[in-house]
């Protein structure tokens, strides 16, 4: 539900482009690359790359960021899937609809790309709120992952959206 209180801002998403670096690498956005097999975890190596489409949602600052990409290397790593790296808001924007705004430009993304799903990891053990937004949107718990991060292991669930209502 929005919060009526909410005041009104006026806000824009567009394609992240090299001047957004700053930003990016700023707190919280610094901290939100994941580990990922196909390139280093930095803004700048993602925003380079052709395979890689990140959108931020900015006011007057930069409020949110998507990155998308065709998952090539994953459990379902099949040309028909696009994962979603990352859909992250800024606490105080959020329930005001903006994180759907970004979910459809990911759809887009996914759709452009001629993908029928897009998939999305969530630690269970961090990410509740996550999983609760996630659920909402339609997405689907599908996947489990392990991963040995030092000392150790972390486990990661697997959701996935079906886009074959979309567009």
């Amino acid at each position: 539900m929005v919060d009526p209180a909410a005041p009104v801002v006026s806000v824009g998403i567009r394609r992240a482009e090299v001047t957004d670096l700053e930003a990016l690498r700023s707190a919280p956005f610094a901290e939100l690359l994941p580990p990922v097999v196909w390139a280093e975890a930095e803004w700048a190596v993602w925003i380079e790359r052709d395979d890689c489409y990140i959108y931020i949602l900015e006011t007057s600052r930069l409020e949110g960021v998507i990155a998308v990409r065709v998952d090539e290397t994953g459990p379902i790593a099949e040309h028909d899937t696009a994962e979603l790296l990352i859909w992250y808001l800024r606490s105080d924007i959020r329930r005001r609809h903006m994180g759907r705004k970004l979910l459809i430009h990911a759809v887009t993304v996914a759709k452009r790309l001629q993908c029928d799903r897009l998939l999305l990891w969530l630690r269970r053990d961090a990410h509740d709120r996550g999983i609760q937004v996630a659920t909402r949107a339609g997405f689907v718990p599908m996947l489990t992952r392990e991963s040995n991060l030092g000392p150790s292991s972390v486990s990661d669930e697997g959701f996935v959206l079906s886009l074959e209502a979309y567009f």
